[in-house]
């Protein structure tokens, strides 16, 4: 993918396995709930897309402070996640 090009979204590997949005959630985060045949085409598209889940919007939706949803996202990309776990539990209890 360019640097140009849109990141493919839950939706764009929805379209592309013929699944809903719903089903894509549930195999990303590893759900029984999809048969075996399903899972393989999902699994399938997102290879071909190179779809990554948006670690700041999961972040946002699990209730985190957006500034450290970034830093946890920029994190995440640099592959250094781990030195955040202390932040991220200390984010959960103040909630």
């Amino acid at each position: 993918m360019s640097p140009a090009a849109r990141r493919p979204t839950i939706r764009d590997v929805a379209a592309l396995a013929g699944v809903s949005a719903q089903t894509v959630s549930r195999v990303v985060n590893g759900s029984r709930a999809v048969s075996p045949s399903t899972r393989d085409r999902v699994l399938t598209a997102i290879r071909e897309l190179g779809y990554q889940p948006d670690s700041t919007a999961r972040a946002l939706r699990n209730g985190l402070d957006p500034d450290l949803s970034t830093l946890l996202a920029e994190a995440e990309r640099r592959g250094d996640l781990r030195l955040f776990v202390p932040a991220v539990e200390a984010a959960r209890r103040m909630r």
